[in-house]
Protein backbone atom coordinates (compact mmCIF):
# COMPACT_ATOMS: atom_id res chain seq x y z
CA UNK A 1 0.00 0.00 0.00
CA UNK A 2 2.30 2.85 -0.89
CA UNK A 3 0.91 6.00 -1.72
CA UNK A 4 2.44 6.56 -5.31
CA UNK A 5 -0.91 8.34 -7.25
CA UNK A 6 -2.41 9.83 -3.55
CA UNK A 7 -1.43 11.39 -0.14
CA UNK A 8 -1.30 9.21 3.05
CA UNK A 9 -3.16 11.90 4.75
CA UNK A 10 -6.46 11.53 2.09
CA UNK A 11 -6.51 8.37 2.68
CA UNK A 12 -6.95 8.60 6.50
CA UNK A 13 -10.32 10.22 5.67
CA UNK A 14 -11.64 7.62 3.14
CA UNK A 15 -10.84 3.84 4.46
CA UNK A 16 -11.02 1.18 7.17
CA UNK A 17 -9.00 2.55 10.27
CA UNK A 18 -6.64 -0.25 10.25
CA UNK A 19 -5.38 0.83 6.94
CA UNK A 20 -3.23 4.66 7.65
CA UNK A 21 -1.46 2.23 10.06
CA UNK A 22 -0.69 -0.24 7.29
CA UNK A 23 0.49 2.72 5.06
CA UNK A 24 2.26 4.85 8.27
CA UNK A 25 4.52 1.29 8.88
CA UNK A 26 5.56 1.08 5.06
CA UNK A 27 8.51 2.82 4.89
CA UNK A 28 8.31 3.64 0.95
CA UNK A 29 5.49 5.67 1.91
CA UNK A 30 7.13 8.48 4.27
CA UNK A 31 9.56 8.84 1.02
CA UNK A 32 6.90 8.57 -1.77
CA UNK A 33 5.25 11.66 0.47
CA UNK A 34 8.24 13.79 0.49
CA UNK A 35 8.60 13.37 -3.05
CA UNK A 36 5.00 14.43 -3.67
CA UNK A 37 5.14 17.11 -1.51
CA UNK A 38 8.33 18.92 -2.78
CA UNK A 39 7.90 17.79 -6.21
CA UNK A 40 3.69 18.21 -7.17
CA UNK A 41 2.95 20.71 -4.25
CA UNK A 42 5.83 22.71 -4.15
CA UNK A 43 5.73 22.32 -0.30
CA UNK A 44 9.80 22.27 1.99
CA UNK A 45 11.06 18.94 3.08
CA UNK A 46 10.54 17.65 6.36
CA UNK A 47 13.60 17.51 7.45
CA UNK A 48 12.78 15.82 11.15
CA UNK A 49 10.41 13.28 9.37
CA UNK A 50 13.39 12.77 6.77
CA UNK A 51 15.65 12.12 9.12
CA UNK A 52 13.51 9.25 11.32
CA UNK A 53 13.48 7.27 8.31
CA UNK A 54 17.18 7.64 7.25
CA UNK A 55 18.03 7.01 11.19
CA UNK A 56 15.49 3.91 11.03
CA UNK A 57 16.72 2.78 7.35
CA UNK A 58 20.21 2.65 8.54
CA UNK A 59 19.69 0.91 11.66
CA UNK A 60 17.58 -1.68 9.71
CA UNK A 61 20.23 -1.88 6.98
CA UNK A 62 23.01 -2.65 10.08
CA UNK A 63 20.68 -5.14 11.60
CA UNK A 64 20.66 -6.79 8.32
CA UNK A 65 24.28 -6.59 7.96
CA UNK A 66 25.09 -8.28 11.36
CA UNK A 67 22.48 -10.85 10.85
CA UNK A 68 24.28 -11.52 7.29
CA UNK A 69 27.64 -11.76 8.99
CA UNK A 70 26.28 -14.14 11.57
CA UNK A 71 24.57 -16.31 9.38
CA UNK A 72 27.18 -16.46 6.32
CA UNK A 73 28.72 -19.44 6.36
CA UNK A 74 25.83 -21.32 6.45
CA UNK A 75 24.93 -19.96 2.86
CA UNK A 76 27.39 -21.82 0.51
CA UNK A 77 25.94 -25.19 2.23
CA UNK A 78 22.68 -24.24 1.17
CA UNK A 79 22.55 -22.62 -1.92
Amino acid sequence: MSPIFYSVHTVRERIPPIAPLIATANPLSHALDAILNVGVFGLALDWRAYGAVLGLSAAAAFAAFACFRRLRPGFADVM
